[in-house]
């Protein structure tokens, strides 16, 4: 009984730390691209990216033991931005709004994500859903890196104009991609 427990459990184990490592170098290809040098020490932040991974896929096996590796791996990197998103919020309401205005900011973050998920998820076929998640863990991941290394301050006018320009630009490809994709079931 316990090896049935442990072996799917050190399995998501290994897929979050996986997820998370994948983030890492994600990330740092981003800041490459978007500052045109490499963060000093940035790998050193491997065990973190994949212990925080770990813990999600932990999390994720523990509310739903049948999930297939390539689901948990693909919703272990979007939960991975999730953390990110919300340090974005806080940054750039904290200091200028209350307490409640910031939860609310948060919450409709992760919502709107959540959202852009789903988005993805009707483009892509059925079968492929993971590929959705993880495409819409990129695209926030492209997104933050833009906001946070070229804009001081997400809510300047340069980092908002970025933003708006990602968005358009990921609308214009799901319209151009769902007039291509199978009719959903």
């Amino acid at each position: 009984m316990i090896r049935s427990y442990t072996r799917p459990l050190i399995r998501a184990l290994l897929l979050g730390a996986l997820a998370g490592v994948a983030s890492l170098f994600l990330d740092l290809l981003l800041a490459r691209i978007t500052l045109g040098y490499q963060i000093p020490g940035a790998v050193g932040y491997a065990g973190w990216y994949a212990g925080a991974g770990a813990v999600f896929a932990a999390l994720l096996h523990a509310f739903r033991r049948t999930i297939p590796a390539a689901g948990l791996f693909a919703t272990t990197l979007a939960l991975l931005y999730v953390p990110p998103l919300i340090e974005r919020v806080h940054a750039a309401l904290a200091y200028r709004s209350s307490t409640a205005v910031v939860i609310a900011a948060g919450i409709a973050t992760i919502v709107a994500y959540a959202f852009w998920i789903a988005i993805l998820s009707r483009v892509v076929k059925p079968d492929d859903w993971p590929w959705a998640v993880v495409l819409g863990a990129v695209t926030v991941a492209f997104g933050l890196a833009l906001n946070r290394n070229i804009a001081d301050y997400p809510l300047e006018a340069k980092a908002l104009i970025l933003d708006m320009v990602l968005v358009a630009s990921s609308w214009r490809w799901r319209r151009r991609c769902g007039a291509s994709a199978p009719a959903a079931r």
